[in-house]
């Protein structure tokens, strides 16, 4: 069944609690990015999740929808 957010999107969007276990994992990792780019964002759960948690990086999110 296709949600609401998915026809709108016409995509899987990434649940925002994912996009923040990823980014922890990546700060356990070491991981200290300067920037972030997500490119096809659609609502934005990883870069918003990136920017949160690596707060000194620029972040930079496109959706050409």
């Amino acid at each position: 069944m296709t949600t609401a957010r998915e026809a709108e999107f016409g995509d899987y969007q990434t649940p925002p609690e994912l996009a923040a276990a990823v980014c922890r994992l990546l700060v356990r990792r070491g991981v200290n990015p300067a920037s972030v780019v997500e490119p096809t964002c659609g609502s934005g759960n990883f870069v918003l999740a990136a920017v949160d948690r690596f707060p000194k990086a620029t972040g930079l999110a496109v959706e050409l929808h």
